[in-house]
């Protein structure tokens, strides 16, 4: 009716590209993003604003299938023609640059996402003022950039400082309110400050669920996290106690499919395994591998993880034969999909080598480890170092 070139045609595509990437994965996306992006700019121009907002789901697109360095040249120059074409102060500029520290700091590359991230927030609060929401926001993601480089003390006073002026501004029952409480906690926990952290998190699960009720996807999101809490202790008898009931709540609200129903899974699957209950835990996972498989196919990023999870699982077990195949078996996708030296790659492939060492096979594991290695230092003598 309206042809290829249509701007309500190229937005469908645009939808469908997200559509795919939840059905079949990051890479569907991809492939349809870079033939919208061109197709944009043919029939738009390539300063036109969708072509730019097309670049920048490519982009997206690149860094969920864990292509950084794509990604990171995508970003670079998207963000390059946002500042050409709408200034430098652009709301969708500052956003770009906000998604290329956020890839950076997927990459490892810490201290240069958390460099990025206080040039953010002091722009934001430039062109913004320090209390905008969005400025808020950049504060809050200097404190997550922060705790992923393990500096937990300076997460934890960001994360403090946010919280303050949130509740200032927003209330004490606000979602933003309380999903800093969560990040809080969750920090302090990750900097082994175990007992404020839970009692953070049993004090946010009261207020969310008396403000909320106990169906609201944000309680339920804080018990995930106090069961995290207690699993990550080792006291998997309380997480376990925690995750069972929440996936049965998960299912019974949303069904047996949601994403999030299927991630309570893997968490029982975690603990069973964590607590040497490896028949229990390889009952979960295969069920999931079934269910993932079924759902976004055999080449989802989920379905591959879970499959991470029923190696490690075999290895634990001392199943060194079910192992081995279960990360070579793996292993071939990763690469097939993603590349031989993508991270989730080499993840694996460093699961792979010790397999075979626990089986005996010294020759095979020599080699992993030095085809692992000689790799590992090829893609490092690439990357800028962090000092120590």
């Amino acid at each position: 009716m309206q042809g290829a070139d249509h701007p309500d045609t190229l937005r469908s595509r645009h939808e469908l590209g997200w559509a795919l990437s939840e059905a079949e994965g990051p890479d569907a996306a991809r492939r349809e993003f870079e033939l919208l992006a061109a197709d944009s700019a043919r029939a738009q121009g390539p300063d036109h604003p969708s072509t730019l907002f097309y670049r920048d789901d490519l982009a997206e697109a690149h860094r969920n299938r864990a292509d950084y360095a794509r990604a990171t040249d995508a970003y670079e120059a998207v963000i390059a023609d946002y500042t050409r074409v709408r200034d430098k102060d652009h709301p969708e500029t500052l956003r770009a640059r906000a998604a290329l520290a956020y890839t950076w700091q997927l990459a490892g590359d810490h201290q240069r996402s958390i460099r990025e991230r206080q040039t953010l927030v002091a722009d934001r609060t430039r062109v913004q003022g320090s209390w905008h929401p969005a400025t808020l926001t950049a504060r809050a993601n200097l404190a997550f950039a922060h705790r992923a480089a393990s500096e937990f003390p300076a997460a934890i006073g960001l994360f403090e400082d946010v919280l303050r002026d949130r509740r200032a501004i927003l209330g004490p029952e606000h979602p933003e309110v309380f999903a800093t409480r969560e990040a809080l906690a969750r920090t302090l926990q990750w900097a082994d400050r175990h007992t404020r952290a839970v009692r953070e998190l049993k004090s946010l699960h009261a207020d969310m669920e008396g403000f909320l009720g106990p169906d609201n996807p944000r309680v339920l999101s804080v018990r995930l996290a106090l069961g995290r809490v207690y699993a990550e202790e080792y006291r998997l008898e309380q997480a376990l106690e925690l995750y069972e009931p929440l996936a049965e709540d998960y299912e019974r609200l949303y069904g047996p499919d949601h994403p999030m129903t299927l991630v309570v899974r893997l968490w029982i699957g975690a603990a069973y395994r964590a607590a040497a209950r490896y028949d229990r835990a390889g009952e979960v996972f295969d069920a999931l591998i079934d269910d993932h498989t079924r759902i976004q196919g055999p080449d989802h990023p989920d379905t591959l993880n879970v499959r991470s999870w029923r190696a490690l699982a075999f290895r634990d077990a001392e199943q060194h034969k079910q192992a081995i195949t279960a990360y070579q078996e793996l292993i071939d996708d990763r690469t097939r999909l993603l590349g031989p030296d993508a991270p989730d790659t080499l993840h694996d492939r460093n699961g792979l080598a010790p397999a075979r060492l626990d089986d005996r096979d010294h020759a095979g594991a020599i080699a992993e480890f030095t085809g692992l290695l000689d790799d590992r230092r090829g893609l490092l003598g690439t990357m800028p170092q962090t000092p120590f």
